[in-house]
């Protein structure tokens, strides 16, 4: 008998989002779930709702691929020897994130990517890494096997990134700018591989809303729910007008900042097509704004993809890029059926 195609799940912050398609590629089944309490970490009370949901709307089996919430991963960026050197480049690696976040060798699982330079500055590497530890992966994979739940992979959110940013097949470098809560994210991908990723708390949505001392109680949940939800029609209110146009300032600021960075390096790591995800895509104007930064000269394709299932689908769609279990060498191994997995 043949298995079902996994449900893609990706753990956000305020909601749960969760995909599943046919062997086709149709959507068999699609949930948004809104988190009871976003100040908590991931937790029982979530995956036990998860599973009823999932139940209820339709979706078939237990194997998902699981996009691990951002506070599992830490990114560190390190200066490491010239990539041709013939210095080994992962121990030197591991060796200082040991060092620098008071880890034990062996305790987590990390990846890294070269991150594009200036010609100026190319005598070394600068290299991006993420790491997870092992105890982290597991106390999440945990939660979700008391539940009845098959972990398959356990994803990143870059690689889930990079997933989604490729999944057309194009050879084209593609950026994926995701205008979240906590923070306004812009990475870039090629031929599945990270790029550049860079990450602004000043220009997330919460750090707008929460600088205004102005914006009553209940107008500020109800911009809040609107832009978690994926809704513009209240963000037509006059009360909201100028905090939208600052919004869209500071995020119009700081995607052009990374494109000009990225002119300087190499032509080649220059986005032609833009994903815009999260809710702040759905600030009018927003994207008008993005695709013209991206684009400069000539504006960028825009790859329209739904607030509501993007990274969940590509998860979905993109099972084999696993992350590892503790004693896997490669980090897009599947991980083992009990949890010994770290992103």
């Amino acid at each position: 008998m043949k298995r079902c195609p996994p449900i893609g799940v990706d753990l956000g912050a305020h909601s749960i989002k969760a995909v599943q398609f046919d062997p086709g590629g149709g959507v068999v089944a699609a949930a948004d779930i809104a988190r009871q309490d976003p100040s908590l970490p991931i937790n029982e009370t979530d995956i036990v709702h998860l599973r009823g949901v999932l139940y209820r709307r339709g979706f078939m089996g237990s194997r998902i691929v699981l996009g691990a919430p951002k506070s599992m991963i830490q990114r560190v960026t390190l200066d490491l020897p010239p990539l041709d050197s013939g210095a080994p480049i992962e121990q030197i690696a591991q060796s200082e994130l040991c060092r620098q976040r008071e880890l034990l060798p062996g305790s987590f699982e990390f990846r890294w990517h070269e991150s594009p330079q200036p010609p100026r500055h190319a005598s070394g590497a600068r290299a991006v890494t993420e790491l997870c530890t092992h105890q982290s992966a597991n106390s999440l994979l945990d939660l979700i096997e008391a539940q009845g739940f098959d972990p398959v992979a356990l994803h990143s959110q870059s690689t889930a990134y990079a997933a989604l940013a490729t999944s057309n097949g194009s050879a084209a470098t593609v950026a994926v700018v995701d205008l979240g809560w906590s923070d306004a994210t812009i990475l870039t991908a090629r031929r599945g591989e990270v790029r550049f990723i860079r990450a602004v708390s000043s220009a997330g949505l919460g750090a707008l809303v929460g600088s205004e001392r102005w914006l009553a109680e209940s107008l500020g949940d109800a911009l809040r729910d609107a832009l978690i939800e994926g809704d513009s029609s209240p963000l037509a209110e006059p009360e909201f007008e100028t905090l939208l146009k600052r919004y869209r300032a500071s995020v119009g600021a700081e995607i052009r900042s990374s494109v000009e960075y990225l002119e300087g390096c190499n032509d080649e790591e220059v986005p032609s097509t833009l994903i815009v995800l999260g809710g702040g895509s759905v600030v009018p104007g927003v994207r008008e704004d993005l695709i013209r930064i991206v684009g400069r000269a000539e504006p960028a394709g825009l790859v329209d993809i739904s607030a509501g299932i993007g990274i969940a689908g590509a998860l979905a769609s993109s099972g084999s890029r696993a992350i590892p279990s503790e004693d896997a060498e490669d980090i897009n191994a599947e991980a083992h059926a009990h949890g010994k997995a770290a992103a």
